[in-house]
């Protein structure tokens, strides 16, 4: 199942209610898969990660935008001369790989990126778009 991963410095946050998916304006809106949902939240190493399920039914040309409202956390000081930036990737899991020395002979998922890594300084009061588009 591939997911799309955003990744942004834990003294920024991003609830659900300011994550907004739109798809109606592109050629591939009348496709039937449904919009991303949010698979899952955490924290890796000083950064959060949010991770979205790109929905079932997507192929090479489909994509969607992503709008994202990036909050600084209350109470946490940010040093404004220090550049932050949002990270975006696409990942999926690859299965059943032939390794001919373990039993049974396949090897564990692989998790593999299937975009380029893109990346988006995160600025003060100012509302960025993210286009993300989908390689399969």
């Amino acid at each position: 199942m591939p997911v799309c991963t955003y990744v942004f410095p834990q003294s920024y946050d991003i609830q659900n209610g300011d994550i907004t998916i739109n798809r109606s304006a592109f050629p591939q809106a009348s496709f039937n898969w449904v919009n991303p949902t949010i698979e899952s939240r955490g924290v890796v190493g000083n950064e959060t990660e949010i991770v979205m399920v790109v929905p079932k039914g997507m192929k090479d040309t489909h994509y969607f935008d992503v709008f994202l409202k990036i909050k600084q956390n209350a109470n946490t000081l940010v040093d404004c001369a220090v550049e932050r930036s949002l990270k975006v990737l696409t990942t999926d899991k690859v299965t059943n790989i032939p390794c001919a020395t373990l039993t049974p002979p396949t090897c564990p998922a692989l998790i593999v990126s299937t975009s380029p890594e893109r990346t988006a300084v995160i600025k003060k009061t100012t509302v960025q778009r993210y286009l993300l588009p989908m390689f399969r």
